[in-house]
């Protein structure tokens, strides 16, 4: 027995199995009194790797017998082991540790399933089965290694978020500079039944307390099949306000201010349309069903996602708002078409000269649909499932282009969550010019020259083009048409130069409503002329639109985005109406 102490205190693993068949013998042999004692301790010896349970070596570790010495020693590497697994607090890491521990003795005696569920919630350090019922199935061997481990010499402390279901993480390629893996408590969950919120369980290690949480995955707050029927920002309604109800409040987030320093940057300092949201999306939901789920998070004032992943979290953004202008030399984003088996670039209107000839490479010379203008790339096609293909794709038409940081991601209905994120986090790394500055831009995230230890980085800003539509007002049938309104006095005094220099600022966002229509129809162009009328105090209090452009949704986008602009007020006090054209093309 004492060889066999010293043996498991040295970690020899080789002496300790030969050892233990000699003092168990043959598995499942009846051993009477002292002696089934000595085999209990023994093949939990023998499990020392996953050995998590310090608590069932409890009876054998009194008194001063070689088999109480046996028994104090694997309970001091049990609950050394236990604090171990939190020393890596990301999400990756957690998720790692949990993946390991599954495997361990973390289950309590009356268990029989694989996720513990007749374990009570005092087998986890947690007060009352409400507490259980916020914890996901993928985080109850961390509960039990939580309440293990503070019996340890050096017990763990601080506030961690708990991993969520891992197999609900669609895979894909990490991202250059990503320093942490922060997930924010507001979780939204897209499964195949339909979408729902939730609030990330947070542990307090020191304590054993969840100081956040609600039950995982939550109710479903819209189902799969209304969800594929939206077809305006309307059908999205009832989750949208449940998402903006999801905030945490200053109080909540205050009290998850034990994070560990640098992990967890917080939503409540964040500006509406800039907060950020836990994304836990099971890989085989098509886009159908979760990209209207992610619009209504937009709707609801979140600007980007934190998707979980086996390997940690993907930062996307869900709006170009969310990226400072000084990060993009285009004034328009360069976009891509993703379908299951094919792919469509279309280069951004950019100024800047190109970055290198217009060429696609030789790979995809004879497979891919290229369409030129002069030396530049205006849009390619390619039939492929291969990432790294519309990788290299993606980057040849970018260099030929000159284009900016912005790479916008529109998804066919079909494209399931594991193929599109994989894409997505590839596309982060296109090239050719690192960003800087990138934690301005996704919280907690930075590259070497914010932290010389994070590494490479990334080198675009990908965002996930979930917009939807505002439904159409019913129009109401007049006998006769309403007259057209007076001239006001005052036009002459408008100020021409203020009005070009607003509308100038605006054309990234006015060139979109054209871009958008023109995924559906490649030959679209023509000429919308709006008639705006700006009141005395530089609001525009009216406008309309003529011209020849044949798709409605132009217009009605174009007199929508003129409406939110403010002008100087016309001199005089009076009121001026403008006609401005636009001109769209491919």
């Amino acid at each position: 027995m004492t060889r066999l102490t010293k043996a498991v205190e040295g970690a020899d693993a080789e002496v300790t199995s030969q050892l233990l068949d000699a003092l168990v013998g043959p598995a499942g042999a009846p051993l009477p009194g002292t002696a089934q004692a000595v085999a209990d301790v023994a093949r939990m010896a023998r499990a020392g790797v996953t050995l998590w349970d310090a608590a069932a070596l409890e009876p054998h570790a009194s008194g001063d017998t070689p088999l109480a010495s046996l028994a104090t020693v694997l309970r001091t590497k049990s609950l050394a082991a236990a604090a171990e697994v939190f020393r890596d607090t990301s999400a990756a890491g957690l998720s790692a540790s949990a993946k390991s521990l599954a495997s361990g003795g973390w289950r309590c005696a009356a268990a029989t399933g694989p996720e513990a569920a007749e374990c009570p919630a005092e087998w986890f350090g947690l007060p009352d089965a409400a507490s259980l019922a916020a914890v996901p199935s993928a985080a109850l061997p961390l509960l039990r290694a939580a309440l293990l481990a503070r019996s340890a010499a050096t017990p763990p402390s601080g506030i961690v978020a708990l991993p969520s279901d891992p197999e609900a993480a669609p895979p894909g390629a990490g991202i250059a500079g990503e320093r942490t893996s922060w997930l924010p408590a507001e979780t939204l969950v897209v499964r195949k039944e339909g979408a729902s919120l939730t609030e990330r369980p947070h542990l307090d290690l020191a304590t054993g307390k969840l100081v956040a949480g609600r039950p995982w995955p939550g109710e479903i707050a819209q189902n799969a099949e209304s969800l594929e029927a939206v077809k305006d920002t309307e059908g999205v309604a009832k989750l949208s306000r449940a998402a903006g109800e999801a905030r945490l409040s200053k109080e909540r987030e205050e009290a998850l201010s034990g994070a560990p320093a640098g992990r967890d940057p917080r939503n409540a300092a964040r500006a509406s349309g800039a907060w950020v949201i836990g994304a836990s999306i099971a890989p085989e939901v098509p886009a159908s069903v979760f990209a209207p789920a992610l619009a209504a998070a937009q709707q609801a004032g979140f600007g980007q996602l934190r998707v979980q992943r086996d390997a940690g979290t993907l930062p996307v953004l869900l709006g170009r708002d969310a990226v400072p202008e000084a990060r993009s030399r285009a004034e328009e984003p360069m976009r891509v078409s993703l379908g299951v088996d094919a792919v469509k670039v279309i280069a951004a209107r950019s100024k800047a000269a190109p970055m290198a000839p217009a060429e696609v490479p030789p790979a995809f010379a004879e497979a891919a649909k290229v369409v030129k203008k002069g030396e530049r790339v205006v849009s390619a096609e390619l039939a492929t499932t291969d990432t790294a293909a519309i990788v290299e794709l993606v980057k040849a038409v970018r260099d030929s282009e000159g284009s900016g940081a912005v790479i916008v991601v529109e998804l066919r209905p079909e494209v399931t969550a594991a193929r599109a994120f994989e894409v997505v986090a590839a596309l982060g790394a296109v090239g050719p010019a690192a960003q800087t500055g990138v934690g301005e831009v996704y919280p907690g995230v930075a590259c070497s020259d914010e932290d010389p230890a994070a590494g490479a980085c990334m080198s675009a800003f990908v965002v996930l083009d979930v917009a939807l539509p505002e439904p159409k007002k019913a129009v109401e049938k007049v006998e006769k048409p309403a007259p057209p309104p007076e001239e006001p006095k005052e036009q002459v005094e408008c100020d021409k130069a203020d009005i070009k220099s607003v509308i100038s600022a605006r054309t990234g966002a006015i060139r979109f409503c054209y871009e958008r229509q023109l995924q559906l129809n490649n030959e679209l162009k023509g000429k919308v002329v709006v008639r705006l009328t700006i009141g005395s105090g530089g609001a525009v209090t009216a406008a309309s639109s003529s011209g020849n452009m044949p798709d409605k949704s132009v217009h009605e986008c174009v007199v929508k985005a003129m409406k939110a602009l403010k002008f100087k007020p016309p001199s005089g006090g009076g009121s001026c109406v403008v006609n401005y054209p636009f001109s769209f093309q491919p």
